[in-house]
């Protein structure tokens, strides 16, 4: 486009059109070959928030 031309109002409507069209009309993915392409991997187990916060009391001198 030329930086000194300009863009009509009807051009502008029509291109908006176009895009909305276009988003619209989005394909639904593809189902994929692998059937656990989409699971998720399973997480380690953490330890409980009472063991995490044991503290041994130190002897007095």
């Amino acid at each position: 486009m030329n930086a000194g031309k300009r863009i009509n109002r009807e051009t502008l409507k029509a291109l908006y059109r176009r895009v909305l069209e276009r988003l619209r009309r989005r394909r639904e993915p593809q189902e994929p070959k692998d059937p656990f392409a989409y699971v998720a991997a399973p997480k380690k187990p953490r330890p409980s928030a009472g063991n995490a916060a044991a503290v041994a009391e130190l002897p007095e001198e």
